[in-house]
């Protein structure tokens, strides 16, 4: 192993928007948890997009 480090180079814009879609799918899947669980209704924890907003398609 070498004694150098790895260099990665990220523009900061590219990055912040990166975190603002994250933070905004993250926001969207918060929002309708949060109105199914008012209703009651138990599909919320059957919806893939809800429980791992992240990871889903789209």
């Amino acid at each position: 192993m070498s004694g150098r480090a790895i260099q990665v180079r990220v523009g900061f814009d590219a990055f912040a928007a990166r975190l603002a879609r994250r933070a905004a799918a993250l926001a969207r899947a918060r929002t309708a948890a949060t109105l199914l669980a008012a209703r009651g209704d138990a599909r919320r924890w059957r919806r893939p997009a809800l429980l791992w907003p992240l990871f889903a398609k789209g």
